[in-house]
């Protein structure tokens, strides 16, 4: 008994095709009709169930078959329908008669490339709803109603918060100390070694670079950033309304300009190339943001509330990290995801490096929050972000792992319920609807609506917050907690970047990477005043300002240069430049202990070691507790110093 082959089935949905006895020619039988063959099968019926037995297989495939003829069977049922059938066929049939030869192969062809297709191609796959199985969706969304009440939250299980301890077993806290915690030796030991290596790469004759001239070159960048002028050339300049005696004295330009052109962090030679599995686009300066984002994280223990936003670094160089933001103040530069604290201070970074392998990522607002929150969980910490990063996935990962969210969503996100429609909601009103996972989403009308998430606020929690009418007076509407919360600490980026951007560096470079470099060096100055305001108050000193903060760490920086400089002046032209002041002389920490290991201190009375002759002896009762030599320290004579300077 011969089985019909796919093309034959085809002819059979065309045709009305006679059995036995109504066949005018012979050429079928009752063997041939497939409506009484019991073992006929055909190819591209869909079959999963490999594991049942062979009686049920050739049930199934019998049930199936008689459904796809009866089918054919039934759209030429009326006798009417069976003879506009057969017209049409032979209409076909006499247009293919009267193409030429060309057709016939190029129909040959098809007939192949039909004949190498897979059955399943061009039959419709009718599948038992018992053998075929459709996946299941890998996220299961939550149910929201009013009916859900929020969980009980848990209470913050961090014990100290804020500086670490490392600070408390300091002799000296000065600003300039807490500096050199974050931008410690190991970072200035690595950026003399690559800056001499890149220099000895360049091929040329030069001067190796020391730490000390590092430390100048920092301190004269952090002095510009107080005392701007256009260009840094201009320090420099002959003109007396532009030169600057401060820096001119502490370092050439040609000295500070061949040290922008030549300032490394990481070896060319090893950089790997595009395509690469280790290709890194911030591999120029990968090294420097490794070991300060280590000592952000490791030198301050963060609050109860963290915020995570984005911030922007100018630039309008030539760069494939460069990004446009045209809703920022600044529109072109490099983006920075920052996780920071309560009281501003930067705990992580990330530099965006923009699209992956010419692909965009996919959960790319995830993926940051989770990275920076790292270190966070079993604490019970609540995050507030805003509506780029949000979520309700991401919130039900930060749950199962202790970390409570709260932000504003746009409202359109998948998994959300609806909330009433802002014609049916007054100014005050708001709706909600609360997950049986544990999250609450809120609808606040104001002039506008606001879509808020929460992972820790009950609608049930109200305030009242004033607003003005039309009229000037001020009326109280009613508004939930969580866009309070939201409103007090979603700013936490936003100020540290205000103390940042006081005084910056703003340094101007061809070189992209020394625009992340010298913003990484504000950012540890930001986060040494921070520290500086948190740590607790010693013989009743005040607090320093932003400003003069910065004072005291680039004077901290250039204390060993200034103190050499000022040795060779000679007192004439150093009185001459002095001028009259109301204020007492402001005079680093750094500079006036360096040369702590001579002091005067009350002894017998000698003879001075400098002044006194034979013929004219001169008795003092003052002596070095160094040299323990007797030195006149009276208002005509200067023998205490003349002494410790030829």
């Amino acid at each position: 008994m011969s089985k019909l082959t796919d093309d034959d089935i085809q002819l059979v949905l065309l045709q009305d095709i006679p059995s036995g006895s109504e066949s005018e020619d012979g050429l079928f039988s009752d063997d041939d009709d497939s409506d009484h063959d019991k073992t006929y099968r055909p190819n591209g019926i869909c079959d999963v169930s490999a594991t049942s037995s062979s009686e049920s297989e050739d049930e199934k495939s019998q049930i199936t078959t008689e459904m796809l003829l009866s089918t054919s069977k039934t759209n030429l049922q009326t006798s009417s329908h069976r003879q506009s059938a057969l017209n049409k066929v032979g209409l076909k049939q006499n247009e293919k008669n009267q193409v030429g030869s060309n057709s016939q192969q190029k129909k040959q062809v098809n007939l192949k490339k039909k004949s190498q297709r897979s059955p399943n191609d061009h039959l419709v796959c009718i599948q038992d709803p018992l053998q075929c199985q459709v996946p299941n969706d890998p996220y299961n969304p939550p149910v929201w109603s009013k009916n859900y009440s929020m969980p009980a939250i848990e209470p913050f299980t961090e014990n100290s918060c804020g500086p670490d301890d490392i600070f408390e077993n300091l002799d000296d806290i000065s600003p300039y100390a807490i500096f050199c915690q974050i931008f410690d030796d190991h970072i200035i030991d690595h950026i003399v070694f690559q800056t001499n290596f890149y220099a000895t790469q360049v091929g040329k004759q030069f001067t190796p670079t020391t730490e000390d001239e590092i430390r100048t070159f920092l301190g004269i960048n952090l002095y510009m950033g107080i005392n701007r002028l256009p260009s840094y050339r201009d320090y420099w300049s002959s003109a007396s309304d532009l030169h600057n005696v401060y820096i001119s004295n502490l370092m050439s330009v040609k000295r500070f300009s061949w040290l922008l052109n030549y300032i490394h962090f990481n070896n060319n030679q090893v950089q790997p190339k595009r395509g690469h599995s280790n290709y890194d686009k911030l591999y120029k300066i990968r090294p420097i943001l490794n070991y300060i984002g280590e000592n952000f994280n490791k030198l301050y223990k963060p609050h109860r509330e963290v915020a995570i936003d984005e911030a922007m670094v100018k630039f309008k160089g030539r760069s494939s990290l460069k990004q446009f933001m045209k809703d920022k103040p600044i529109k072109r530069g490099y983006k920075i995801w920052m996780l920071c604290d309560k009281s501003g201070y930067n705990l992580k970074f990330q530099v965006y490096t923009g699209k992956c392998e010419n692909s965009v990522e996919l959960g790319l607002g995830a993926r940051v929050v989770l990275d920076l929150c790292k270190g966070l969980e079993h604490k019970n910490h609540v995050v507030y972000m805003d509506n780029f990063f949000l979520s309700n996935i991401l919130y039900e990962q930060l749950l199962e792992k202790n970390i409570y969210a709260c932000g504003t969503v746009r409202f359109n996100r998948k998994y959300l319920p609806t909330l009433a429609n802002d014609n049916k909601l007054q100014r005050g009103d708001f709706d909600w609807a609360t997950s049986n996972r544990g999250l609450t989403m809120f609808k606040w009308k104001d002039r506008k609506s606001v879509h808020l998430l929460s992972s820790l606020h009950s609608p049930s929690d109200t305030i009242s917050v004033n607003r003005k009418e039309k009229s000037g007076s001020l009326t109280k509407v009613p508004c939930p907690t969580v866009l309070k919360d939201y409103n007090a600490n979603m700013n936490f980026v936003d100020n540290f970047d205000r103390l940042k951007k006081d005084y910056q560096c703003d340094r101007k470079s061809r070189k992209w990477y020394m625009r992340i470099f010298f913003h990484m060096l504000d950012c540890c100055v930001t986060n040494a005043f921070i520290i500086h305001k948190e740590l607790p108050k010693i013989d009743g000193e005040k607090k320093l300002n932003n400003k003069n903060f910065r004072r005291e760490v680039y004077g901290g920086l250039l204390a060993a240069k200034i103190i050499g400089v000022r040795s060779q002046i000679p007192n004439k032209t150093r009185s001459l430049n002095n001028e009259i002041s109301n204020h007492k002389p402001f005079v680093p920490k750094r500079i006036r202990l360096q040369e702590a290991k001579h002091q005067p201190v009350r002894g017998t009375s000698r003879r001075c070691a400098v002044c006194s002759t034979k013929k004219k002896p001169v008795r003092t009762i003052w002596m070095c507790n160094t040299c323990q030599v007797p030195l006149c320290l009276k208002k005509e004579t200067q023998c205490f110093q003349i002494h410790h300077t030829k």
